[in-house]
Formats: structure tokens, C-alpha cells, sequence
């Protein structure tokens, strides 16, 4: 279990500031069961009322107070992914990156953005590196990002499509 969380380092910039193995279990309730808290939060509870579905509305990452959403991306490779170097693989998926302007952060990079809220992200298939301000951190299927609020960018540099799927929940601006 690899759990990486995202903060704001001495100089205000978006960094990692937990990677590896979470610090608390949960008691599993069934024999060979493993089970790790991995974030929480305290907030207003969700309404589970009503029977129209929530999806079908037009989508955006952009939430209202105490609202959630739960999406799933696929970041395909750069084409010709597997004739390139990884150098090349990484510039193309740089290029390709893109985001909303109304997300986007004061960066060169063109996926840099930060949202108001701390996003549950599990990589389900293939690698993907998150680019950070300081830094990068290159995640495979299994892996689990704790995004709070702060500036990053997703690049595919590897030879498959990648997948994530992420839970937004609202928070306080940075």
C-alpha cells in the first residue's frame, strides 16, 4: 500500500509531504483482511435522498459548498509512445496536458492547476507522474494521492493508458 499526500512546503509551493505505507490500520473484521485509513475529513453530510441521477448533469471539477464528486480520467499515451524515448515521451505528455483556464495556476506548465478541495485519487491502471512545483512522483496502478488543494499536473509518459478514478470533496482555499 503506497499512499502519497500533497501539502505546501516553507515557501508556500506544492510538494509531496507523506510517501509510503499509511500510518494506521483499521481492525480487519474478517481473516487476511487489511485495511488502512488513508485521509478523512469533517464536514456536512451528503443528502442520499432522492432518485434522479447526479451525473447527468453537465460535469466540471468545480464544487459548491460541501459538495463531492466522483469521476473517473483515462490519460492516453502520447501517440507513437512506444518508438520514443522516455525524455521524448515526457516532453509530448508535457505538450499534451491541458486544463480549463479557469483551474489553471501561474505556471509554464500547461496542466498546472489547484482546486478548492482535497481530492481522493486512485490509480487503477497503467503509471502516470504527478508534476508538483518542487518535484515530480511517478504513480503505478494500486497507488493512492491525497491532493490538497495545491498545484499539479498529470503527464502519461508511459506506454499504456492510464486510469484514475477521483473523489472531490470541498475545502477551504489554500
Amino acid at each position: 500500500m503506497r499512499r502519497v499526500v500533497t501539502g505546501l512546503n516553507g515557501d508556500g509551493r506544492s510538494c509531496v509531504i507523506f510517501d509510503g505505507v499509511p500510518p494506521a490500520r483499521l481492525s480487519a473484521t474478517q481473516a487476511g483482511t487489511t485495511a488502512y485509513a488513508l485521509w478523512r475529513t469533517a464536514g456536512p453530510q451528503a443528502d442520499n435522498g432522492g432518485v434522479s441521477d447526479a451525473a447527468a448533469e453537465p460535469f466540471d471539477i468545480r464544487l459548491e459548498f460541501g459538495a463531492t464528486k466522483f469521476l473517473t480520467t483515462c490519460f492516453p499515451p502520447v501517440p507513437d509512445a512506444g518508438e520514443l524515448t522516455v525524455q521524448e515521451r515526457a516532453q509530448r505528455a508535457r505538450e499534451a496536458s491541458r486544463v480549463p483556464q479557469l483551474h489553471r495556476t501561474a505556471h509554464a506548465h500547461p496542466g498546472m492547476h489547484a482546486t478548492n478541495s482535497v481530492d481522493y485519487v486512485v490509480v487503477v491502471r497503467g503509471e502516470l507522474t504527478m508534476v508538483l512545483e518542487e518535484g515530480e512522483c511517478l504513480l503505478r496502478a494500486g497507488d493512492v494521492v491525497v491532493d490538497r488543494g495545491v498545484a499539479h499536473a498529470w503527464e502519461n509518459r508511459g506506454l499504456e493508458p492510464a486510469v484514475i478514478v477521483v473523489a472531490l470533496v470541498d475545502a477551504a482555499p489554500l
